[in-house]
């Protein structure tokens, strides 16, 4: 019997591969019209690649924990309080990479856009301790939605600040703040 939810999980594991791969073909195109590859647009590169891998991996946890024997209660609750830990845990390495990577202070949009990923967190922590919602098909896909919806704006915003540089040198243009209009 497949997992109830199965074939959309598949599907967004599938967007999610894809999205870490377009993520990084920018890059690539980017350095091949002679643009130099900063340590920031390295760190974006490895940022989205470890977002989209993550969400895919979370997306086949709980067919393969039913695949495996266990009822579906205990895939959902079981993938979800995984999913949410690592969801947290890609956060934190993240913020410690931009630190050493990219230094000085994080600019408010960082800050924002790193927040804007928590709440998916805490509906797969909550669905996964049965605390206000119940694990399911329902949360967990919310959840990991939400997040692949935070990665994309969060790389469409990454885009408008790496190309608002000179394409070839890396020198700042006149900032535009995406957030504070302006796009």
């Amino acid at each position: 019997m497949e997992l109830a939810g199965a074939g959309y999980l598949y599907a967004l594991a599938t967007l999610s591969i894809t999205f870490s791969g377009f993520s990084a073909l920018i890059t690539v195109l980017r350095q091949a019209a002679g643009g130099t590859l900063s340590r920031y647009d390295a760190f974006l590169m490895v940022n989205y690649f470890m977002s989209g891998f993550a969400i895919a991996v979370v997306c086949l946890l709980p067919p393969l924990i039913c695949g495996l024997g266990a009822s579906p209660t205990a895939a959902w609750r079981g993938s979800s309080l995984f999913a949410g830990s690592l969801g947290f845990l890609v956060e934190g390495i993240t913020w410690m990479r931009r630190r050493s990577e990219v230094g000085g202070p994080m600019p408010f949009h960082v800050i924002a856009i790193s927040l804007s990923y928590w709440p998916g967190f805490l509906l797969l922590l909550l669905s996964g301790c049965s605390l206000a919602v119940a694990p399911g098909f329902g949360p967990f896909a919310a959840s990991l939605t939400w997040t692949f919806l935070m990665a994309g704006i969060d790389y469409v915003i990454a885009l408008h600040l790496l190309f608002s540089r000179d394409f070839f040198n890396d020198a700042p243009n006149p900032p535009v703040h995406p957030l504070r209009g302006g796009w």
